[in-house]
């Protein structure tokens, strides 16, 4: 099984993380969300030309790395796992199917344990770019929605209807909070393992 980074205490635990780099897959990884990032940006589309070959890449970069069977497991586990945490967003048309395949695709690269990782650092920074899109691009209408939630709580609480809220149709690139998942997950390591 491959090393999980971590934060480094020592010059020779740095030195190790630098090792561990060039020979885990995080540059290939790290050019594949830098590639999706300009698209996604750009185009508001990740293009299925780089999700599905990264895939492939992936897959064939950990069948070279650890074998047939123990290298395809870990791959395909890695990919699977990826492509349902970001499944059920999308079926609530709450992200692009890009961002789903782009979650897989890394999967592949990083397997079952690493991606959940990922996800839970791309789902806080994501959360947290949300908000500073809706307090810094939409104050009035942000603070009218908190006001609107306290409110219908307190009917919620009384029995009655609550009040309708307009939707938002803000949208950002979904691909930066991946990103930034995957480079706080090589800075600060694991939150969650099995």
């Amino acid at each position: 099984m491959l090393k999980t980074p971590g934060v480094a205490n020592s010059k020779k635990e740095i030195l190790g993380m630098i090792s561990d780099c060039l020979t885990y897959p995080y540059p290939a990884v790290l050019f594949m969300l830098a590639t999706a990032n300009y698209f996604d940006i750009k185009k508001r589309k990740i293009p299925n030309g780089l999700t599905v070959p990264f895939a492939i890449l992936g897959m064939g970069y950990h069948l070279v790395a650890e074998g047939v069977l123990k290298g395809l497991l870990f791959s395909v586990k890695g990919g699977f796992f990826g492509l349902i945490l970001l499944l059920i967003p999308f079926l609530m048309r709450g992200m692009g199917g890009g961002d789903v395949k782009l979650l897989a695709a890394i999967g592949f690269w990083t397997g079952s344990r690493d991606i959940l990782n990922i996800f839970i650092y791309g789902a806080i920074a994501g959360g947290i770019i949300s908000l500073v899109i809706m307090i810094t691009k939409e104050k009035s209408r942000f603070f009218h929605r908190i006001k609107i939630m306290l409110i219908n709580l307190l009917i919620f609480f009384f029995g009655g209807h609550c009040l309708e809220v307009e939707k938002n149709t803000g949208t950002f690139p979904y691909s930066l909070p991946i990103s930034c998942g995957y480079v706080i997950f090589l800075a600060a390591g694991e939150i969650f393992s099995w």
